[in-house]
């Protein structure tokens, strides 16, 4: 038997069909368990968690700063309680990470995010409300509209935030910078002035209001502290997304989306960006086919999310195994 055929067959000891076997391999980094090895323990003592620092606790310690406010309630999944509460895991302890997470980590840890190559990061769905809002199908359903009747424009709107090298511009800065007032055909300009970034404050436009954003045939995803958080709506709608290929992966695993299936891919310089847009402006059959695909690639994404808690209970199942560095083979 093969590693691989080894963990699909692990992964339907713990209730999963082998269609999501290969989502719960990405999911768990290959099926690692979390350490426990931290230089951060929580305890009765412990000051008000917060994001971009790995702790190590169990359920009853988290669910405890929980009730006493000393958790941001926008960063920490109360339905983390809830999942190890129906496993019966809230005595194992385990690493996490609350908040933006753009790094490589040294030990198996629990985040919201993670570097695409990232070895040792394990996936779980920290944000369901700001990432997964329910009443988005509704909201698409009365302001979305069919492809063909959309403007031939390419329309971006965000913060200045994201990370860069010393000396190097951040990607929403080098694309905006690149591209504001270029062309008629580009729309894009900042809506917010975020971690000091006062250089940007001319490139700043009237915000568009996401429902506005629908009236354009292609919207720009761009990864701003870690992944972008727009992508998924952008992907419900009947637009079409132009992008980087992704550095960053959440529960959504980005990086699974396919250049040309779910996304027209730009260059991470955005040297191509005008060829690209020329090319989706004559094939509007092939975008109108990626705007489908998308759609229900981000649907499946709703369902193993929203809908259902099996799979990400599914997840803690198979990696709060007694916190040892290693794989389930």
């Amino acid at each position: 038997m093969t590693k691989r055929r080894e963990w699909f067959a692990l992964a339907v000891v713990v209730g999963a069909c082998e269609f999501e076997c290969d989502r719960l391999e990405r999911w768990t980094n290959g099926f690692q368990r979390l350490a426990t090895e931290d230089p951060i323990s929580i305890d009765e003592k412990t000051p008000p968690l917060v994001g971009g620092i790995i702790y190590t606790a169990n359920g009853h310690l988290l669910e405890e700063m929980q009730k006493q406010n000393r958790i941001k309630s926008n960063q920490f999944p109360s339905h983390l309680i809830d999942d190890l509460k129906a496993l019966d895991l809230m005595d194992v302890r385990f690493r996490f990470e609350l908040g933006d997470a753009k790094r490589n980590n040294n030990f198996t840890t629990l985040s919201k995010t993670r570097l695409v190559d990232d070895p040792w990061g394990v996936l779980y769905p920290m944000n369901l409300r700001r990432h997964y809002p329910p009443e988005i199908f509704e909201h698409l359903s009365l302001y979305d509209m069919p492809f063909a009747l959309k403007e031939p424009t390419l329309v971006w709107r965000g913060a200045t935030t994201g990370q860069s090298l010393p000396g190097e511009m951040t990607p929403r800065k080098q694309f905006v910078f690149g591209h504001f007032n270029f062309s008629d055909r580009i729309d894009v300009g900042f809506s917010s002035i975020e971690q000091g970034h006062h250089d940007a404050i001319p490139y700043m436009k009237k915000e568009v209001p996401w429902k506005d954003h629908l009236r354009f045939k292609y919207i720009m995803s761009l990864e701003g502290n870690d992944i972008a958080s727009g992508l998924k709506w952008q992907l419900l709608s009947n637009s079409v997304v132009f992008m980087p290929k992704p550095t960053v992966d959440s529960w959504f695993l980005e990086s699974t989306l396919i250049p040309y299936v779910h996304y027209v891919p730009v260059n991470a310089n955005f040297s191509n960006l005008l060829d690209q847009l020329d090319w989706a402006d004559a094939h509007p059959y092939e975008c109108e086919t990626i705007a489908k695909v998308s759609t229900e690639y981000a649907i499946q994404a709703y369902r193993t999310t929203i809908l259902d808690p099996a799979p990400r209970r599914r997840v803690l199942k198979l990696v709060l195994g007694g916190g040892r560095l290693e794989k389930f083979y």
